[in-house]
C-alpha cells in the first residue's frame, strides 16, 4: 500500500511540473521564423482571431533558376510575387506583406489556435489549419485538407526576438 502511495505522489508531482506553454491566446503574437528560415511571419491579433503576414524572406527576389522566371511569370532580380494564386488579379502582389495565416481562434480547452486558414504561395492553395505552442519558442503549424485534419503537412516555427 505504501509503495502505491509513493508512486501516486511521484506521478502527481511529475504532472504538476509539466509546463503549460500556451496559457493564453496572445502567446502566439510576435515574429516567427518558418522551418528552414525561409520566411519571417508576424502573428498578430485581427479582431477576435489571430492572423499572420510575411514580413521577410530568406531570398526575397527571383533568381534566374526560379520557376516563375523559367515559365515567364517574373524576371530575375524582381521581388517575389504571388504568381501562383488562382486569381490573376493577385499575381502582382508582393509576397512580403502578404497574409499567409488568417482567422485562427484560440481554443482554451485544447490550448491551440484552430479553424484558421493557411495560404501556401508556392502553389497558390489555401488549407485549413491549426497551431499549437510546444514551448515558448516553438510553434507547431499544421495545414491540412479541409476534409481531413490528418491529411496535410506540418512545420515548426521558431520565435524571433
Amino acid at each position: 500500500m505504501k509503495k502505491y502511495l509513493v508512486i501516486a505522489i511521484m506521478g502527481i508531482s511529475l504532472i504538476l511540473t509539466i509546463p503549460v506553454f500556451a496559457d493564453d491566446a496572445d502567446a502566439v503574437i510576435g515574429k516567427w521564423s518558418t522551418e528552414g528560415a525561409e520566411a519571417t511571419v508576424e502573428m498578430y491579433k485581427c479582431g477576435s482571431a489571430y492572423c499572420g503576414k510575411i514580413i521577410g524572406l530568406k531570398a526575397p527576389n527571383y533568381t534566374a533558376d526560379s520557376e516563375a522566371v523559367k515559365n515567364g511569370k517574373a524576371k530575375a532580380g524582381e521581388p517575389k510575387r504571388d504568381t501562383e494564386n488562382p486569381d490573376p488579379s493577385q499575381h502582382s502582389k508582393p509576397i512580403i506583406g502578404m497574409n499567409l495565416a488568417k482567422n485562427f481562434k484560440w481554443n482554451a480547452d485544447d490550448k491551440e489556435w484552430q479553424g484558421g486558414e493557411i495560404y501556401k504561395a508556392s502553389n497558390g492553395k489555401t488549407y485549413a489549419g491549426y497551431m499549437k505552442l510546444e514551448s515558448p519558442t516553438r510553434l507547431l503549424v499544421k495545414g491540412h485538407l479541409k476534409i481531413s485534419k490528418w491529411i496535410g503537412a506540418k512545420q515548426y516555427w521558431t520565435k524571433v526576438n
